[in-house]
């Protein structure tokens, strides 16, 4: 018999919907509470437990993330069997996110926050000249859900856009060129902009390493939603303290929270969020979460398998 909890906050039509998707197994609403007395309760798990605490659900067969990133959950040794099924909610982060990078993408290339900036002086003053997203040429690395909503933005926009994922396969429509993280080198050199969205993996830590982001093309700007590790922050700072880049827009930093006296807050042509773009402040998002989560239950209560599974030994 299933007992399934979920631990995020829901209204009377989201309640229905799990309700629904759960026929007649037995369901607790837990809000934002992660219980520890009764863990051991359930064998269905909805939002994202302090790992610390999962070695108590000595019942639990599956658990549902409510992120995208699942690089918290992937180490067997947490849980207290080793049978359990992890998914995560990639596909409910893809439409606001990508937009957020386009809204980052826009503001740095038209120059945006130096005319902020200069508001404050009372400055009445042309920041020079700016470029186009028509004609330029995007690199995605990471084209899943949130890189691929971002791709077909920017193709639609008028940019050349070329992807980079993990393996190799068919080329989307609408990407221009595709190429795997392994033999996408040289191709970097050429982006006008770089968005990273990449889960954190050892193979994704400090992609844009010191070496990489000396050999990119001067004046790129550069775009972070996946991991702070992605990126080596000190090599970043000094690349657009020197001007090498135009700009980098950041909303995931490595360390996270990004330190009160860190160098980066400082430096004008970064942009800096606090890693908002994967919570709620789309309210939308938490509907396609709940839309994955209760599509997963009803399946995983037929006996078939979840959708949106991560893979222990990948990750993500």
């Amino acid at each position: 018999m299933h007992k399934i909890a979920v631990l995020i906050s829901t209204d009377d039509s989201q309640k229905e919907k799990f309700k629904k998707a759960c026929g007649n197994t037995e369901i607790v609403f837990r809000g934002g509470e992660t219980p520890v007395g009764d863990l051991n309760q359930y064998t269905i798990i909805v939002g994202n437990v302090d790992p610390k605490k999962l070695k108590k659900a000595t019942s639990l067969k599956f658990l549902q993330l409510c992120s995208a990133g699942a690089d918290n959950y992937t180490d067997r040794s947490i849980y207290a069997n080793n049978d359990v099924i992890l998914a995560n909610a990639s596909g409910a982060y893809g439409f606001t996110i990508s937009e957020y990078m386009l809204a980052m993408h826009l503001s740095m290339i038209k120059k945006l926050p130096i005319y902020r900036d200069n508001m404050k002086e009372g400055l009445w003053e042309s920041a020079g000249t700016i470029t186009s997203i028509s004609g330029s040429t995007v690199i995605c690395v990471g084209i899943g859900d949130i890189g691929s909503r971002y791709a077909k933005k920017l193709k639609a926009l008028g940019a050349y856009v070329i992807g980079i994922r993990r393996t190799k396969g068919e080329k989307p429509d609408f990407l221009d060129e595709v190429y795997t993280q392994d033999d996408c080198k040289d191709v970097l050199s050429r982006g006008d902009v770089i968005a990273l969205s990449l889960p954190n993996t050892k193979k994704t830590d400090r992609f844009l390493s010191k070496e990489t982001i000396t050999s990119l093309k001067d004046g790129a700007f550069i775009i972070n939603v996946g991991r702070g590790n992605s990126i080596d922050i000190e090599a970043l700072c000094d690349a657009l303290i020197s001007g090498k880049l135009g700009g980098a827009a950041l909303d995931v930093t490595d360390p996270e929270p990004l330190p009160k006296d860190h160098r980066l807050w400082s430096i004008s042509s970064a942009l800096v969020t606090p890693h908002i773009t994967g919570g709620f402040t789309l309210p939308q998002t938490k509907d396609f979460i709940f839309d994955i989560a209760c599509e997963n239950i009803k399946r995983v209560l037929d006996g078939k398998s979840p959708k949106k599974l991560v893979s222990f030994d990948e990750g993500y």
